[in-house]
């Protein structure tokens, strides 16, 4: 049976970065369909995209309200041909932004022109950052998952009995005689009938039914314990004193407040303003998807997460599955690669994630692939693992010294920690031929 799961996105380059990831998951490129709300500037548009909601949903009100968030969005539709492929369209859609359609209907856009409900909670104010807190909800619910049907039918098989008949035949005999009547002759000298009857036995046939089994159908039930694992969002709220700041530290505000309102990570910004302590270093580094809703790739540089990751022989190492963000400096340190299970020996395990430093990796745009040249299967053996715990500053020393065995945890400051070779942005981003 086919499903058909929509995702709307605010702009087209999450509905571009989400179509890459279902096509990276398998999923096939004919089968996913987009249209932006520039597409929707044509004649007529407006009534298809409408007429496509109507034929999908039957509440006027789910019509209603996604053709409103679509027509200021980009609509990605993927035709999934089964339950299980229409599963991971929906966990992907959600990962890489697809919008709360219910939600966003229901508070309104401010920044797509729609009127916010009376009394909602949310602000139109610039000065205003709404504080928005995912909730998990389990439930449940009964399946069909299998089942027993008993049906009776009447089958007919032949038997036989063996049986002794009885049959009577009745004969005439006639012997001559020759001598004189006798009285008793002569008073029996009249008209007289003698009979005498023929019988047989027949065969006599009777069927009797008795019941001789009884087949029923009954259920036991058996109950389980399970433990549902899910991740939930909430948004948190920086406050930072801008009394007493220098105009550096101006300057670094306004970096700040410019990527709070939607500009890229990691693009063009130089990180020598930052001067702090290792304390104040602590907590700027995120996985990409945790600060998504503020921070964004820049438009200019690529979204290398599905990408593959090849070592020094041009052998698979794994996949792009996330960036590790400095939100201060607005910039990518790291990439966090899941480890091709073929490399990993039973000791590591099936699931293993490492850190490579951005200015170890060299991307190429044309087979979408990252190339980190100083890392190979020996490398892999000794190189720290990433569990998604806290990183700090004794755990990149180990990476580095994983990479390279000439460098000392002690030879650079920690302001100037960035400033090396394993974090220079001249590598990352620049085409290469491999």
């Amino acid at each position: 049976m086919n499903h058909t799961v929509i995702g709307i996105f605010d702009t087209e380059q999450d509905a571009t970065r989400a179509i890459d990831q279902l096509v990276t998951s398998g999923l096939s490129r004919s089968n996913i369909d987009s249209c932006s709300k520039n597409a929707l500037n044509n004649e007529g548009s407006d009534t298809k995209l409408n007429n496509f909601f109507g034929s999908v949903f039957d509440k006027e009100d789910d019509i209603k309200n996604h053709y409103q968030v679509a027509s200021s969005g980009c609509t990605v539709t993927v035709h999934a041909t089964s339950s299980q492929e229409a599963q991971l369209a929906a966990e992907i859609m959600d990962q890489y932004g697809a919008v709360d359609v219910d939600e966003r209907a229901m508070h309104g856009q401010s920044n797509t022109g729609f009127a916010e409900t009376p009394g909602a909670a949310v602000s139109n104010s610039d000065n205003a950052i709404p504080v928005i807190e995912e909730e998990l909800q389990v439930g449940k619910q009964v399946v069909q998952t299998g089942g027993v049907r008993l049906r009776s039918r009447i089958i007919e098989r032949p038997v036989e009995e063996h049986l002794r008949l009885r049959e009577e035949h009745v004969h005439v005999e006639r012997n001559p005689v020759n001598q004189n009547a006798s009285p008793a002759d002569i008073d029996s000298f009249r008209e007289e009938t003698i009979e005498m009857r023929e019988t047989s036995e027949v065969p006599l046939v009777n069927k009797e039914a008795r019941v001789v089994e009884e087949v029923s159908l009954n259920k036991e039930v058996e109950e389980h314990d399970e433990v549902i694992r899910d991740s939930v969002r909430h948004t948190e709220v920086d406050v930072e004193d801008l009394h007493g700041k220098s105009d550096l530290d101006t300057d670094r505000t306004s970096l700040r407040d410019t990527l709070n309102a939607g500009t890229a990570v990691g693009k063009d910004t130089d990180a020598n303003f930052l001067d702090k302590s290792h304390e104040g270093w602590k907590n700027v580094l995120h996985r990409m998807r945790e600060v998504e809703n503020d921070y964004k790739v820049a438009s200019d540089d690529p979204d290398v997460r599905g990408w593959e990751v090849t070592d020094s022989t041009n052998s698979k190492l794994g996949v792009v599955e996330e960036l590790i963000v400095d939100t201060n400096a607005m910039k990518v340190r790291y990439l966090e690669v899941k480890v091709n299970a073929d490399l990993l020996n039973t000791a590591i395990g099936n699931d293993h994630h490492i850190l490579i430093p951005i200015g170890s990796a060299t991307l190429d745009h044309s087979h979408r692939n990252v190339l980190v040249s100083t890392f190979d299967q020996n490398t892999l053996e000794s190189y720290p693992a990433y569990t998604g715990e806290t990183i700090t500053r004794d755990y990149e020393h180990g990476l580095l010294s994983a990479l390279s065995p000439t460098y000392k945890a002690g030879s650079v400051t920690n302001d100037q920690f960035y400033e090396g070779e394993h974090f220079g942005s001249g590598k990352f981003g620049r085409s290469t031929d491999i």
